[in-house]
């Protein structure tokens, strides 16, 4: 599957505890994981865009309508604000817009998106990959911004 259909991996991967820990000021300063998270992958998924002079869209898997809405409400506000390393005009211009698939579905991406998150927890929490995984696969198909940057464009890890 992955030789004939040649792709790249972007993600992120963050400790709730310690970004609570770290910063959260005794409760009296949320941090938002959905938002933090989003914003890494789109500043990524953005740099892979714009160095392919590409635009695209972002698939979510359907989870409830308020999560939903959510999701969307974030992922707008990054578009139309921008972020430390993705210029607004930059958002606009790459991001298409954001939809949500229903599980029930069978969408192809979903299911290859279902394999990939746990082999990169685990390597970010330090915890030992299953004895069977692709985890060695995946993390060959991290986007390395051009530059030979995993870490930096493919996966970014917040432990």
């Amino acid at each position: 599957v992955f030789v004939q259909n040649p792709m790249v991996f972007v993600g992120s991967c963050i400790s709730e505890d310690n970004m609570k820990k770290y910063y959260g000021v005794s409760g009296k300063n949320k941090q938002d994981r959905y938002l933090i998270a989003m914003q890494l992958i789109l500043e990524n998924y953005c740099h892979f865009l714009c160095s392919k002079n590409a635009k695209g869209r972002i698939l979510y898997e359907s989870l409830d309508a308020i999560t939903n809405e959510s999701l969307r409400d974030k992922y707008y506000h990054m578009k139309l604000m921008g972020s430390m390393y993705m210029s607004q005009a930059t958002a606009s211009k790459c991001l298409l817009g954001m939809d949500f698939a229903n599980k029930s579905d069978n969408n192809a991406c979903l299911q290859i998106a279902d394999f990939v998150p746990n082999g990169f927890a685990r390597n970010c929490l330090g915890t030992q990959q299953k004895k069977h995984n692709i985890f060695r696969t995946f993390k060959y198909l991290l986007y390395d911004g051009g530059q030979n940057l995993p870490n930096r464009y493919g996966i970014k890890y917040m432990p």
